[in-house]
């Protein structure tokens, strides 16, 4: 067998996908509302890493093991007759497109609905402050 069909039999493929997504997602939520909460940045940075360090774990598992209805097994384990794999590889693009409508959805939020406020902001007109104080000098007078 080709190494590709291989990966693509074992839903290499939609375990990155889904992966990414769902890394990226989380990424997106954490640098939106962690300011709100005065969380500090290195928070932010730690959950870039992880996700960052977690993908190729996540590809490695998902080669050598797959869902069966008794559980996750070793890939090896499993005979190709009784493998679930093409209903797996289901659900994993459903969860796939959730994810991705999530995503798009939180894109255009920011879009259209943040940036709409800080526009009506900008646009709102300046008022300038009435007469102050008279300016004082900081010099010694003799």
């Amino acid at each position: 067998m080709n190494f590709l069909t291989e990966l693509k039999r074992r839903n290499v493929y939609r375990a990155a996908v889904f992966y990414a997504a769902s890394a990226w997602l989380l990424v997106q939520v954490a640098t939106q509302v962690f300011p709100f909460f005065h969380i500090a940045e290195w928070v932010v940075r730690w959950i870039v890493v992880a996700a960052a360090i977690g993908f190729p774990f996540v590809l490695l598992f998902s080669w050598f093991y797959e869902w069966t209805p008794q559980g996750i097994q070793r890939e090896s384990d499993v005979d190709r007759s009784d493998s679930i794999m093409r209903a797996i590889g289901k659900k994993l693009d459903r969860w796939i497109i959730a994810i991705l409508a999530i995503a798009v959805v939180l894109l255009l939020a920011n879009t259209f609905v943040l940036h709409k406020d800080a526009n009506e902001v900008a646009a709102a007109p300046a008022t300038t402050p009435g007469p102050s104080e008279p300016k004082r000098s900081f010099t010694r007078e003799p």
